[in-house]
């Protein structure tokens, strides 16, 4: 494939495009957003790889850029990051971006998504290339049956006017009798066939349009007689598709109009064929069909690689947002809901607050009973905090043996009767080795916290307040201070 990278750390570029030379792709590079936006109108490669911070035009502008464009190929556009926000990923994906490479690279990574790419830019012209074919082959199937209605009026007039044109007719043409046999056959019919008149007329039809074997004929005679008690009733058979065997044992696929033809007193004495070959335009309507079945198989294909790619990334996602041990969600993820929930509820929303905890001496634990159990102790906090929060409260990891919980819509003495639940949950549970405890501290929204990050550090004030204490209690970061300022101001004795 044609890449262009932009990239303005010269030493990321340059490892960057060893790898994808070394992979066998065509590689142009440019060192900003500027520069890679002319490099890509001049070449038009089919993939670009853009950091996304750089000098004069980042890599989102570039993407939306690309994509303001009606490009007759397809461009699939990765960018390159650090960023792990949602929001950010929002904003790639909304400016156009097909993927993300994280930073600093990993080789096994680029290759894998390089591979999505290069499926999904063939798929694309695949399809491009069987939608081409399809119009083709849908414009010859038109101009075939706009040539077979001019074929149909021309030959009511001819009907007409029989005597006077039925040798000029371009249309093969020939009558038969009430025994089926041909006694006229016109220039037309001697091209298309190959018989001259004088070998045809007065032979049986099913004689003439067969390869002479009993059961051909055999069946070919009840149905042409079949045809005959019709015409002579005074029906007109229009549009009857017949196969027709020419003079070199070629079939043909005809398009047949079969009228009855009558003496000046209206008696029926006979019939006319008028036919046309329309072996090419079945061969056509053939060829149209298999590729709508190619493309329609297509189509499945890639619907399944959407749904799979789709699945992947939920489950890439939810990998990115969850504590691998204890299946909570992570320190990242906890602090990017913590930000939004304080920003809502510095606007209008009801106070929240956050319990942090630490699990009491878990270091002698691990000391004592080794890393295993220590694990399934953090494993069996966390099950624990779980089944005793609110539906609507987050539960993550926080690092370490320290676990925090964001109470949504909670007071300081709701959250501090939470905390004491699960405080009591952890001390009540039937530790296998030896009981395990954990300390608490609590904080609510104020004004006194500017920030999310404000209102962290007031809970861990508050649960090393607890672990000073004694350990294995709650502490609430505003009860504590009260606490403070009503020792500071007592009288001395």
């Amino acid at each position: 494939m044609r890449i262009l990278i932009a990239e303005d750390d010269r030493v990321s570029a340059l490892v960057l495009r060893r790898t994808l030379e070394k992979w066998g792709h065509e590689v142009l590079a440019a060192e900003n957003g500027v520069l890679a936006w002319d490099a890509f109108q001049a070449n038009r490669p089919c993939m670009v790889i853009s950091d996304w911070m750089m000098p004069e035009m980042d890599g989102v502008t570039l993407c939306r850029r690309i994509r303001s464009l009606k490009l007759p190929r397809y461009t699939y556009v990765m960018l390159l990051t650090a960023k792990e926000r949602r929001e950010d990923r929002i904003e790639g994906l909304q400016a156009g971006a097909d993927d993300f490479l994280g930073k600093p690279l990993d080789p096994g990574e680029l290759f894998a998504r390089l591979e999505v790419a290069r499926r999904i830019l063939e798929m694309e012209e695949q399809l491009r290339n069987r939608s081409g074919e399809m119009e083709t082959l849908h414009a010859q199937v038109e101009q075939r049956n706009a040539e077979l209605r001019d074929a149909m009026i021309y030959l009511t007039h001819a009907n007409r006017r029989f005597t006077e044109l039925f040798e000029g007719l371009p249309t093969a043409c020939y009558s038969w009798d009430r025994e089926g046999c041909i006694y006229e056959w016109n220039r037309t019919a001697v091209e298309m066939f190959g018989y001259q008149a004088g070998e045809v007329i007065t032979r049986p039809l099913w004689e003439v349009f067969n390869d002479g074997s009993p059961r051909r004929q055999r069946d070919a005679r009840k149905f042409t007689e079949a045809t005959i008690e019709r015409v002579f009733r005074g029906e007109a058979i229009i549009g009857l598709e017949v196969e027709k065997r020419e003079r070199n044992g070629r079939t043909l696929q005809t398009l047949c109009n079969i009228l009855p033809i009558r003496s000046p007193d209206g008696t029926i004495t006979g019939g006319i064929t008028a036919l046309i070959d329309i072996t090419a335009r079945k061969e056509l309507e053939r060829q149209l069909a298999e590729q709508l079945k190619i493309a329609n198989g297509l189509n499945a294909a890639l619907s399944r690689q959407s749904s799979e790619l789709a699945e992947a990334n939920r489950t890439l996602s939810e990998l990115v947002t969850t504590d691998g041990l204890t299946g909570l969600k992570n320190h990242r993820h906890f602090r990017e809901v913590l930000d939004s929930t304080h920003a809502f509820t510095a606007r209008e929303g009801p106070p929240y607050s956050v319990i942090m905890l630490d699990v009491d001496r878990f270091k002698q634990y691990n000391d004592s009973y080794g890393h295993p159990a220590g694990d399934e102790v953090l494993r069996s906090v966390a099950r624990i905090l779980k089944s005793n929060v609110r539906a609507y409260d987050l539960v993550a990891r926080y690092g370490g043996e320290e676990f925090i919980v964001l109470c949504r819509s909670a007071r300081q003495s709701t959250a501090v009767r939470l905390a004491e639940r699960l405080r009591a949950a952890i001390e009540g549970f039937e530790w296998p080795l030896r009981p395990v405890t954990a300390s608490f501290g609590v904080a609510t929204f104020s004004l006194r916290a500017a920030s999310a990050s404000d209102l962290v550090d007031e809970a861990d004030k508050a649960l090393y307040h607890s672990k000073n204490d004694g350990r294995n209690r709650v502490s609430h970061f505003h009860a504590m201070n009260d606490e403070s300022a009503k020792e500071s101001s007592a009288p001395a004795v």
